[in-house]
């Protein structure tokens, strides 16, 4: 069961919610992550004292691996959080390429998607890919350099790959029996808490809530 990870230090702390629309012990889900989705629950696991950007990587691979030991892919989105200029660079380059000139090893992300929608006064840019559990540095290179950044997992999600808007991807893998994961918190606050979200009962199936 999930409730029994532990790591070096510390046992986690686990946290449930039902409806993440609602006020709970988790987080403020529609203000702080823009994810106002009513009857969607969540659980979340925390270890004091580390950053996401120690343990992100370790604790959300623990939980997955927990949840579903025979896992092929984790799929995900990712969107940049500023604007982007509507320059030629930035059209050749797009999403992914932007990410990889910080750093992070997008090589090895498959099926790799990239959108583009206009916003207030540029582009936004989001992208949609998928990577093996057995990566490493692909989870904490996303987490560590793109603040919006959702992983997932699930059999019969694969049509979610035509959704560039973060909020309908999740809708559509929730709605396809597939379970939504986002690290909370900044890039070197003091805790590293993973959060899963999903219909309640997928997560009930999967004997996390």
């Amino acid at each position: 069961m999930i409730r029994k990870i532990t790591t070096m230090t510390t046992k986690l702390i686990v946290r449930h919610t039902r409806d993440i629309s609602c006020s709970n012990e988790i987080a403020d889900f529609g203000t702080r992550y823009a994810i106002d989705c009513e009857n969607i629950s969540a659980v979340s696991w925390e270890v004091p004292g580390s950053s996401r950007r120690e343990l992100g990587e370790f604790l959300l691979k623990k939980i997955i691996r927990e949840i579903s030991p025979n896992c092929l892919n984790i799929h995900v989105m990712v969107e940049l959080s500023a604007e982007q200029p509507n320059n030629a660079i930035v059209k050749y380059k797009k999403t992914w390429g932007l990410i990889k000139d910080c750093g992070v090893k997008v090589d090895n992300i498959d099926d790799k998607f990239n959108f583009e929608r206009k916003g207030k006064s540029g582009l936004i840019l989001s992208g949609i890919g998928s990577f093996k559990p057995s990566q490493e540095d692909v989870i904490s290179g996303l987490i560590n350099k793109v603040e919006k950044v959702y992983f997932s997992i699930g059999n019969d999600i694969g049509g979610c790959y035509s959704s560039s808007v973060p909020i309908d991807w999740m809708r559509c893998v929730w709605d396809n029996g597939g379970i939504v994961f986002i690290l909370l918190g900044y890039f070197d606050e003091p805790a590293c808490e993973v959060v899963a979200m999903g219909h309640a009962t997928t997560l009930t199936s999967a004997r996390i809530l």
